[in-house]
C-alpha cells in the first residue's frame, strides 16, 4: 500500500509538471504568429546614392535569414545590386534584427503565460487529474498483463464446473437449450424449403402461359412478391431464434 501511495503521488507530481509544460506550449502555439514587424534598412545604391527600404518580416521568424536577405534584395533593390553582393552586406543587419525581434516576442509571450499561471487562469489541478486518468487508462490498455492468462482462467473455471454439484442440472439445461435451438432451426429450414417449392411451381406454371395470358411484367411482379414473402418469413424465424437464445 505504501508503494502504491508513493507511486500515485509521483504520478500526480509528474502529471502536474507535464500539464504546466503542455499548457505553456499550447498557449504559445496559439499566440503564433503574433505580429509583423517592418525591417528598415539604409544602403548605398548602385549609382552611389543613399537609399532606404522597408520590408515586412513575420515575427517570430523561423526561416533561413540568408534566404530572406536574398529575397529582400531581389524584391526591394535595383536588379544590379544582386551582382554587387548586396545580400551579403545586408545579412549582418538582418540577422541582428531577427534575433532582437524574436527575443522580444518570446519574452512578451512567456511573461503573458506566467501571468496567466499566477492569476489562476489555468486550472492546473483539474487538468492534472484528467491527465492522470488518461495515463492510467493508457497503462491498463497497453501495459503487460499481470495475472492469470485467459487459458489459465478457462482451465480453473472448467475444473470448478466439472466438480460442481450442479453439473448435472447445467448439462440438462444445455441439452434442453440445444434441442430447442435445433427444433427452431429445422422448422425454419422446412418452412423456407416448402415456400421455395411452392414458389418454383407457381413460376413454372406461369411460364407455360407466357405470351398467352401472362406477360413478362406479370412474371417479374410474381418474383418480386415471392422474394418479399421469403424475406419476411426469414426475418420472423431469425427474430424468434434470437429471442430464444436471449431467454436461454
Amino acid at each position: 500500500r505504501m508503494i502504491t501511495f508513493w507511486f500515485c503521488a509521483l504520478m500526480k507530481c509528474l502529471a502536474r509538471f507535464v500539464v504546466l509544460l503542455g499548457t505553456v506550449f499550447l498557449d504559445a502555439m496559439s499566440l503564433e504568429p503574433s505580429k509583423v514587424v517592418d525591417f528598415r534598412y539604409e544602403y548605398q545604391n548602385c549609382d552611389d546614392t543613399m537609399a532606404k527600404l522597408v520590408y515586412p518580416v513575420e515575427i517570430p521568424f523561423r526561416g533561413q535569414v540568408p534566404e530572406l536577405a536574398h529575397r529582400i534584395v531581389a524584391e526591394r533593390m535595383d536588379p544590379i545590386m544582386k551582382f554587387l553582393c548586396a545580400d551579403q552586406q545586408l545579412l549582418g543587419t538582418l540577422e541582428r534584427f531577427v534575433e532582437q525581434e524574436n527575443e522580444s516576442f518570446y519574452d512578451e509571450r512567456d511573461e503573458g503565460l506566467l501571468e496567466k499561471l499566477r492569476t489562476g487562469q489555468v486550472d492546473v489541478d483539474s487538468v492534472a487529474l484528467d491527465l492522470e486518468r488518461l495515463y492510467k487508462d493508457e497503462i491498463l490498455e497497453y501495459a503487460d498483463r499481470v495475472g492469470p492468462s485467459d487459458e489459465e482462467i478457462f482451465a480453473q473455471s472448467y475444473h470448478q464446473l466439472v466438480h460442481s454439484t450442479v453439473l448435472s442440472e447445467i448439462l440438462a439445461k444445455e441439452r434442453e437449450y440445444a434441442t430447442t435451438i435445433a427444433a427452431l432451426t429445422g422448422s425454419m429450414a422446412q418452412q423456407m424449403q416448402t415456400m421455395h417449392t411452392l414458389h418454383q411451381e407457381e413460376i413454372e406454371s406461369k411460364m407455360k402461359l407466357l405470351d398467352i395470358s401472362v406477360t413478362s411484367e406479370n412474371i417479374n411482379h410474381i418474383l418480386a412478391k415471392q422474394y418479399g414473402m421469403q424475406n419476411m418469413i426469414r426475418k420472423q424465424c431469425e427474430s424468434e431464434l434470437e429471442s430464444t437464445k436471449g431467454h436461454q
